[in-house]
């Protein structure tokens, strides 16, 4: 899914393009149309400009990208980049998680940090 969303078993699915794509739409424009009663779930590589997705209306966003550093101390770097460069995070009420994913970049190594895969259970409590 690229710059789109769908109903899935009743969830809004919205799907954003790389943020490499310069031309990719914003998460408000993606969001117009989508009904708001129904749970928002917003997949964005990359977890850059948080806000917008709160402003949306967006329930969760599921990012990744950072990897958290791979490699420590990088990590610390990462802490310093992003709002969130690793777990859960809520602001308003729009939840928040970005995993380390369990792919790689540059060297095909880890150390000092976790590869993960995550499995999200939705409920509507």
């Amino acid at each position: 899914m690229k710059d789109e969303a769908v109903i899935v078993k009743g969830i809004n699915i919205i799907g954003r393009d790389d943020r490499s794509n310069k031309t990719r739409q914003s998460v408000s424009y993606l969001a117009i149309g989508v009904d708001k009663k129904r749970f928002t779930l917003l997949l964005d590589h990359q977890p850059y400009n948080l806000e917008k997705s709160q402003e949306a209306g967006v329930d969760f966003q599921l990012s990744g990208h950072t990897h958290y550093g791979q490699v420590w101390p990088i990590s610390w770097i990462e802490d310093a980049i992003y709002e969130d460069a690793y777990g859960p995070l809520k602001k308003g009420d729009t939840q928040y998680y970005v995993t380390s994913g369990i792919g790689l970049w540059g060297g095909k190594f880890r150390i000092g940090t976790q590869s993960e895969y995550v499995v999200a259970t939705i409920s509507n409590n």
